[in-house]
């Protein structure tokens, strides 16, 4: 990953949702669906947005925790957060879009037979861990999917 200049998005009016094999939902997971869009004034880059329900204010408080947090990292090893927009019911996150896919599928898909490369992004896992942990973040659901 590359540290990039963040992209504002501030309202759902700037948002170009893209197809990837046909589909507009590039992922699901416990707390949301993950879509392919791009920002109206930057439509040759994708980026990943991240839908997730405000249930309670508890979850809305936790949500804009979670949204301050990422924002504050930069590293090359941990994705890019560009920027949020929160309703009253919903969250929309914006991130750098992970084109090859999340770890999950890469260790699945091509990564088991080759133990060099395993052996380099494990360290470089290491590396985002450790970076969070200095500056006192736990990462509270570690997996490859994340």
């Amino acid at each position: 990953m590359s540290i990039c200049k963040r992209q504002k998005f501030k309202s759902l009016k700037n948002v170009i949702i893209s197809k990837k094999n046909g589909r507009e939902t590039i992922g699901r997971g416990s707390f949301g669906n993950v879509k392919l869009v791009r920002h109206v004034n930057n439509q040759n880059r994708q980026f990943a947005m991240k839908t997730m329900k405000i249930r309670s204010q508890m979850e809305r408080k936790f949500i804009t925790e979670e949204i301050r947090l990422h924002m504050s990292l930069k590293h090359p090893h941990i994705i890019f957060l560009h920027d949020s927009i929160l309703q009253d019911k919903q969250a929309f996150i914006f991130m750098e879009y992970a084109e090859k896919g999340d770890l999950f599928h890469l260790i699945t898909r091509s990564l088991s037979t080759d133990e060099p490369r395993m052996l380099r992004i494990f360290c470089q896992c290491v590396q985002a861990v450790n970076y969070m942990h200095e500056r006192n973040i736990m990462h509270r659901d570690l997996k490859p999917e994340n």
